[in-house]
């Protein structure tokens, strides 16, 4: 009897609402209706229908709230259950719809996020429009879309200034915003490699000035739109935007995520990157279950899925995350004494990541090292310094050296060769990478491989000094004759002969050169006199460096012998990992000049800068 009354209440309940709210009652009903009968892995009305706008398309969907530890791939492929293969294409999609965001690969707990009720549907939409954009391009300013082709050298912001003359600071970044939609394929625009081709607006076309315009900030607009076949039309807000984040500036090429980024990232807003970096360094992260902790009174026990549980097997170690600073101060001396050892890492609202992950670190055994002094590692010739967000000796283990871990938060885009990687682990230097990316466009990093320069050599410089100098003055084509007898007017009536080692034209002056020192009244004659320009080398007081230091000046190069470095690493890694080697380094010969030993697995970084190696003794 009680449960017919109840259903009898209920169904009263479900018609005077069906009969105060007949259009979005119904909505929501077809809605859920249509969701169940196709199966799909689509996103079904949760909240209020909302609208914008898209490509020239009002897109419905509805808002949602960023929670802690929530991230674009979390919400979309595992709460929304949408094809992970697809996650770079929502990505590009959600960028779009939400311009506020100016990082979506890193959100901000509390911010709202606008996703499409049928995302798939809209990615068909552009698929179908897709062809009809190839079919009509054409050449640079007399249509829609063209093809263009990097030159070497070439950056971004270079092409849009001298492809397309944009030379205004405000309209580079609506450009930018552009070209990014019109290459979906592309995650990483730091470094574009010559050969490749991208998609550009053509300057001045129809297409260009319509898509700058949605590119633009607009005002909110009320946007109506039907909700069910005989509804009351709802209506929403619309906001048209596409404001891109501000630049990197082209001549200094910075990464995405600088030394700084942990710094300035919160770390409750950004509470599952702390986990991220312990996994990478081979912790578990037990985020599900209960944590019993003994302790002297009685015992603790945690929801892991609230409390995760950091966990070095090797060590046995636990450490336990407070996310929020739930847990009392008077517990938290309990959970550390030395009979349970299970501390705890509190989060704070003013906690940075980078204070978040070094206290996990600590409390997991690792020892910090100065976060302003780079790991350098010396081997033969060269030396590479590496730096990160955090480095850390490990945890000392029985019959183990200690070694040393850098670990960098990066955006995909950063990579090391691996055969790089495993030399440095093998010499106790670690290097982690915690890739911050979609792990679509990570996977398609990772795969590039930019192929070795052609023709790249190692030479050798003769080992005799007079050798040494004629091999130099034939690098640079410089004609010479040996032995001319000079005669230099000392005074009236008195001349003096003179052997010149060598002689050659440069630069439209008769030069002499002396493997030797000569008379400096001599000299003095030959300089002022004769007009000639006399070059000392005594081969007794100077060495092979020296020499060729002294010849390379003549020769009109400015370089001297130093430590030059040289990025080891590509994207965004090119700061973090540097080798450096003493040399000359002649640029406009595609040389480097050393007389150190470059290892040969450290070659291939010399040739692909484009340089030859050429050796001296």
């Amino acid at each position: 009897m009680e449960s017919k009354v109840n259903w009898l209440w209920r169904s009263a309940v479900v018609l005077l609402l069906s009969a105060l709210l007949p259009g979005p009652f119904i909505a929501a009903q077809e809605s859920v209706k249509q969701t169940n009968e196709t199966g799909s892995a689509e996103i079904s009305l949760r909240k209020t229908i909302g609208a914008r706008e898209y490509k020239g398309k009002i897109i419905e969907g509805d808002e949602r709230e960023v929670r802690s530890g929530d991230t674009l791939w979390h919400i979309l492929v595992r709460e929304k259950g949408l094809a992970g293969e697809r996650f770079k294409e929502y990505f590009v999609l959600i960028r779009g719809l939400n311009p506020q965001l100016t990082t979506p690969e890193a959100l901000r707990v509390g911010d709202k996020i606008f996703i499409p009720l049928k995302p798939n549907e809209v990615l068909a939409l552009q698929a179908a429009s897709a062809p009809a954009e190839s079919a009509e391009k054409v050449p640079m300013g007399q249509g829609k879309i063209q093809d263009y082709t990097v030159k070497p050298g070439e950056h971004l912001y270079q092409i849009l200034r001298t492809q397309l003359g944009v030379l205004d600071v405000k309209k580079l970044w609506q450009y930018f915003a552009l070209v990014k939609d019109l290459n979906p394929q592309r995650n990483n625009w730091d470094v574009i490699e010559k050969g490749e081709t991208i998609r550009l607006p053509a300057a001045g076309g129809e297409f260009e000035k319509e898509a700058l315009a949605l590119k633009a900030p607009r005002a909110v607009t009320p946007v109506t739109t039907p909700v069910a076949s005989g509804a009351e039309p709802v209506t929403v807000e619309t906001q048209v935007a596409m404001i891109p984040p501000a630049p990197p500036k082209p001549a200094a090429a910075r990464p995405a995520i600088g030394l700084d980024y942990a710094q300035r990232l919160s770390a409750r807003e950004n509470f599952a990157l702390i986990g991220m970096v312990a996994e990478s360094l081979g912790n578990e992260v037990q985020r599900s279950g209960e944590e019993v902790v003994a302790i002297k009174d009685g015992a603790i026990r945690l929801d892991k899925n609230r409390f995760p549980v950091v966990y070095n097997r090797v060590l046995d170690q636990r450490v336990i995350l407070d996310g929020e600073n739930n847990i009392p101060e008077s517990v938290r001396p309990n959970l550390k004494q030395a009979s349970v050892n299970t501390p705890v890492v509190s989060v704070a609202n003013s906690t940075t990541v980078q204070e978040a992950v070094g206290q996990l670190l600590a409390r997991l055994g690792y020892q910090p090292l100065p976060a302003e002094r780079p790991v350098v590692i010396q081997e033969a010739g060269v030396s590479f310094e590496a730096k990160g967000q955090w480095a850390v000796m490990a945890p000392q283990q029985s019959n183990k050296p200690q070694e040393i871990i850098v670990i960098n938060l990066v955006d995909g885009s950063g990579e090391i060769p691996e055969e790089l990687r495993t030399h440095l682990a093998a010499k106790g230097l670690h290097l982690k990478n915690v890739e911050i990316g979609e792990p679509a466009a990570r996977a398609e990093e990772s795969e590039k491989q930019t192929p070795l320069p052609p023709g790249r050599q190692i030479k050798a410089l003769p080992t005799e000094k007079s050798e040494l100098v004629d091999a130099l003055l034939n690098a640079y084509q410089v004609a010479f004759g040996v032995k001319d007898t000079l005669a230099a007017d000392l005074h009236s009536g008195l001349k003096a002969e003179i052997s010149a080692d060598r002689t050659f034209e440069l630069r439209g002056r008769k030069t002499a050169l002396f493997f030797r020192a000569i008379d400096p009244a001599i000299k003095a004659a030959l300089e002022t006199k004769q007009g000639m320009k006399a070059i000392e080398l005594d081969f007794t007081a100077l060495k092979s460096r020296e020499i060729a230091a002294k010849l390379l000046v003549e020769l009109g190069e400015k370089s001297t012998y130093k430590e030059h470095r040289f990025a080891a690493a590509k994207g965004s890694l090119q700061d973090r990992l540097v080798m450096t080697a003493a040399g000359f380094l002649l640029p406009g010969r595609s040389l480097f000049v050393t007389d150190r030993e470059i290892p040969l697995r450290f070659q291939p970084i010399f040739f692909e800068k484009g340089l030859d190696i050429v050796y001296f003794q």
